[in-house]
């Protein structure tokens, strides 16, 4: 719900690659590397740093082959590691043990602080006093499934931050939404209200929260993550939105800026501070509801004026 921008930075996807493949058994990775070779014409080094385009492009090269060709390369890279049957290297060793500081890379490189999938949860990674390391603060989603895609098990634009509930919900789902997509857009979903009839400013049952998807490829995620069902239980923030539309007006804003201009420089600062939340898509991901609390204030205004 709340895209995510590429934002190619070579040393740090530099830096990610060493932590990765750092102090890890060199022949274990010549085998991931030969396999890469093999069956998607890429180094291993390559398939870890796919940008978003080229990740959905060798992703759906592999969808195309046919079931036991695919089963077949699954089973060539399960069985990297001592045990040489599914020992699954990737998964256990690279994934699983991934340094701390890897983990803050993949998270730094989504720029969000709550969940792209959802947009209701903060995500944060700190650095630990005591140790250096870093403890996160949410989860990393493997957009392609690393069951059934162990080849992007470490893939940085394959690991998506997210909420733990998002996370579990979503498993080995394939979304048509990823959130790295380019042709993505904040207003690819909308929200609104209507009251049944009574008096919503005092009883918010009245309240019956609209869910608008102006996308097709964005409602397998809300379908999935049960999106439409959650946001219903924040009737109260509605409520509070529309109560200070009701009591200010959408010229309190242009008031406030007008009286504090220091404080105010401008109306989406001034809508902050009033309202909890940012107004610009481009500020969605800094806080839960940001997205919901705009749409919301905008039916509000509508309402009021209407």
């Amino acid at each position: 719900m709340i895209p995510l921008k590429y934002r190619p930075d070579k040393k740090r996807e530099a830096e990610y690659l060493q932590l990765v493949t750092s102090h890890r058994s060199s022949a274990y990775l010549k085998d991931i590397d030969t396999k890469c070779r093999k069956y998607l014409g890429l180094s291993f080094e390559q398939v870890i740093l796919l940008p978003p385009d080229g990740l959905m492009a060798v992703g759906a090269d592999f969808d195309g082959r046919t079931a036991s060709e695919q089963n077949q390369i699954r089973k060539e890279f399960d069985s990297i590691g001592k045990r040489k049957v599914n020992n699954r290297y990737i998964q256990k060793v690279l994934y699983k043990d991934m340094p701390s500081h890897a983990r803050k890379i993949a998270f730094d490189n989504a720029g969000v602080r709550t969940c792209p999938y959802c947009n209701r949860s903060f995500m944060q990674t700190v650095r630990v006093k005591t140790t250096g390391e870093y403890r996160s603060f949410f989860q990393l989603d493997h957009f392609l499934n690393e069951s059934t895609y162990p080849m992007f098990a470490v893939s940085l634009y394959n690991l998506i931050p997210s909420c733990p509930s998002c996370n579990l919900v979503k498993l080995t789902k394939r979304f048509p939404y990823y959130p790295y997509d380019a042709e993505n857009s904040s207003d690819d979903i909308r929200f609104g209200y209507s009251v049944k009839g009574g008096d919503y400013l005092t009883d918010e049952t009245q309240i019956e929260i609209k869910l608008e998807m102006l996308s097709s490829r964005i409602t397998g995620n809300v379908d999935s993550l049960y999106l439409e069902e959650l946001y219903t239980t924040h009737r109260d923030v509605v409520q509070e939105i529309a109560k200070k539309v009701k009591f200010f007006g959408d010229g309190y804003l242009d008031s406030m800026c007008g009286q504090f201009p220091t404080l105010f420089p401008d109306r989406a600062e001034a809508y902050r501070t009033l309202y909890g939340n940012y107004y610009e898509a481009v500020d969605f991901s800094k806080r839960p509801l940001a997205k919901f609390t705009r749409d919301i204030y905008e039916d509000s205004v509508g309402k009021r004026g209407s």
